[in-house]
């Protein structure tokens, strides 16, 4: 049993049913119920086995102790609070932080005097804007309870530790107080970190980005600036979390070179103070914590359980402030990261399993699928019900549709090759015949997956291509990016499935299938997985085409076999067909070749967009016979040689 995760996870659930419920006075209750639970667990010896009574007094005892710790933090930390506010009062308090400069004047957060690990934010003139960390301040203000805002219950400041809001009222004392002290040293370095990147960017901007980038502080970045970064999907950019712990974690690590104990102490000793200067926001302190496990656990010759890890993270912060179960980032963070640490193996190792073939390459592609597919998987299980609750919208449609909505056309594209295998092979139909009989049923197919309507138009929503757009990858290139990519993807699989023993068995039966009869395979069994194939990769391509046009029309697929067939006949005129690789490269650089003539001809004019099926007719035709015209050339080139060498 994961002991320490047993005891951190119960002990947040208590700490988080007393934050969240709605109820009061129960928790005193609860937690004498569940310290007498866990009591009887540990006497009834001879009624139940010692792991399960171990397991259950584990997590008893912790409900209790949460319970008993959100209580007393309650009582001896927020409850005085609440005594002084709905009031005016004199009040002394010490600048946690630099002051900042608002609209309505000045505000900084504060520690006031006479209560325990209490933060509070002043507001009142510009005089506090100046204020440095360690300087204290003396002044009458009114106070009103941070956790309750126009009569309204909110977590923003509460969660940060933050319970009281004092408007001053008049003029306010200031005093040199410990301004000068080492303990605000990780406040002076972040605002001399923000400084140094505004010198060094003379666009404020970037600046901005940089300083955002680096130390999760947005205050300089525009509204604008936010909201495309939030519609670009890329503002997780601004929370600091494991990413920039990591590779702070392998700078530090290159440079102390091999000495492990060295290099992990200073790693923790530097991802504290880290921690101190970007703000103990629960994102960065889950992220340095669970670093500084990983770092830990060689040194005492253990390993390293993310599970474990977590549950220490989430129990420091909840110590430090139970209020911070409030806090929806804090919740979106820990329940994200439970998914991939408990929910993705699992899933990997099950996804996983699936392939049993011996090449690596393919093994390498499904594992790269399986390993990204668990983790996004395992995040949204565990958020989305989040998201839900707290924003009242269920994204399921947006992004994992688009990207559900490729394989799922593949799938149904290989069940069309199924059936046509199954008309040739088992019912001994015609190769020809049997495609044109599926072709004939799948227009009914496609007509009813549209919604009973010859075309469908996808302008205004969502797809594959949109998505990457919106990530900013590839700039105005994003479209020739993914088409390419997709393509060399599927050429690359292809090619290591030909060269399987599969693939091997599928070539010859397209030879030889007497041969491979002979050699004890099944050629009914080779010829379905290659149609199944085949048909997943026309799937593909007809998917990939249709989220490109943003429009879906029953007629679109129309001659496109022909098409193919000259692509794959101009590209082995030009490469020739030695070998399978050649084979697949003929197909991309024939359409390339294809497509080239096309714009050539329309660019120059020579022909009349009307005269388009007349185009492509005479291209075909053209890519067709190409090789009997290359045979004739090279017969009249022979036969002209010849008749000199005569003369």
């Amino acid at each position: 049993m994961r002991t320490l995760a047993a005891i951190s996870l119960s002990f947040a659930a208590a700490v988080f049913a007393a934050v969240l419920l709605p109820w009061s006075g129960w928790t005193w209750w609860a937690a004498i119920v569940c310290g007498a639970m866990g009591l009887a667990a540990v006497l009834l010896r001879r009624r139940l086995p010692d792991k399960l009574r171990l397991r259950a007094a584990v997590i008893l005892f912790s409900l209790c102790g949460g319970l008993l710790y959100f209580g007393g933090y309650q009582a001896l930390v927020q409850q005085p609070v609440l005594e002084r506010c709905g009031r005016e009062a004199e009040f002394s308090a010490v600048a946690a932080d630099f002051g900042q400069l608002t609209e309505q004047g000045g505000r900084v957060k504060v520690y006031p005097e006479g209560l325990r690990g209490v933060k509070a934010v002043c507001y009142g003139g510009q005089e506090l804007s100046r204020l440095e960390p360690g300087q204290r301040i003396t002044g009458y203000a009114r106070w009103q309870d941070a956790g309750r805002i126009h009569e309204n219950d909110v977590t923003t400041f509460t969660s940060r530790g933050v319970f009281a809001l004092l408007y001053v009222q008049g003029d306010v004392t200031e005093e040199a107080g410990s301004a000068g002290s080492l303990r605000w040293l990780p406040q002076r370095t972040a605002r001399a970190l923000r400084e140094k990147i505004a010198a060094i960017w003379d666009d404020e901007t970037t600046a901005a980005f940089v300083t955002a980038e680096l130390t999760g502080d947005r205050g300089g970045l525009s509204v604008a600036d936010e909201t495309d970064m939030s519609q670009a999907g890329l503002s997780h950019l601004f929370a600091v979390s494991g990413l920039h712990c990591a590779f702070l974690v392998s700078l530090l690590g290159l440079l102390l070179g091999s000495r492990r104990r060295l290099s992990a102490g200073v790693s923790m000793a530097v991802l504290a103070f880290y921690m101190l200067v970007v703000g103990l926001s629960p994102s960065v302190v889950r992220a340095c914590i669970m670093q500084a496990f990983v770092l830990a656990a060689p040194l005492f010759k253990r390993d390293s359980d993310g599970l474990t890890s977590l549950g220490a993270a989430l129990l420091v912060i909840l110590l430090a402030n139970p209020f911070a179960a409030g806090s929806i980032s804090l919740q979106l963070s820990f329940a994200a990261t439970l998914g991939l640490v408990w929910l993705s193996p699992k899933l990997y190792r099950n996804l996983s399993r699936f392939y049993t073939g011996t090449s690596r390459a393919v093994r390498w592609a499904v594992n790269f699928l399986c390993a990204n597919m668990s983790a996004s998987v395992s995040a949204l299980v565990f958020t989305i019900p989040l998201t839900a609750i707290y924003f009242n919208i269920l994204t399921l449609t947006a992004p994992i549709s688009n990207l559900l909505a490729v394989p799922a056309a593949m799938l149904a594209g290989a069940c069309a090759g199924f059936i046509t295998a199954f008309l040739q092979t088992r019912l001994s139909v015609p190769s020809i015949l049997a495609g044109i009989v599926t072709n004939t049923g799948l227009y009914t197919v496609n007509l009813m997956a549209m919604g009973w309507k010859a075309n469908q138009s996808l302008l205004g929503g969502s797809t594959i291509f949109t998505l990457l757009r919106d990530s900013g990858i590839g700039s105005d290139w994003y479209e020739l990016l993914l088409a390419a990519s997709v393509t060399i993807l599927a050429g690359v699989l292809l090619l290591a499935f030909l060269k399987t023993r599969m693939g091997l068995s599928i070539r010859a039966t397209g030879d030889n299938p007497d041969m491979v009869r002979a050699s004890s395979l099944n050629p009914a069994f080779t010829v379905t997985v290659g149609l199944c194939v085949s048909n997943a990769l026309t799937a593909l391509s007809g998917a990939m085409v249709g989220q490109y046009q943003k429009t879906v029309d029953i007629n679109s697929g129309t001659g496109i076999v022909v098409i193919g067939l000259a692509c794959l006949i101009i590209g082995e005129t030009v490469l020739g067909r030695r070998t399978v690789t050649k084979g697949v490269l003929a197909v991309m650089i024939g359409s390339v070749i294809y497509r080239f003539i096309y714009a050539v001809v329309f660019y120059t004019k020579v022909v009349p967009v009307e005269c388009l099926k007349l185009l492509t007719a005479v291209i075909v035709a053209l890519a067709i016979a190409a090789p009997s015209i290359r045979k004739w050339a090279a017969f009249q080139q022979r036969k002209l040689a010849a008749g000199k060498g005569g003369n």
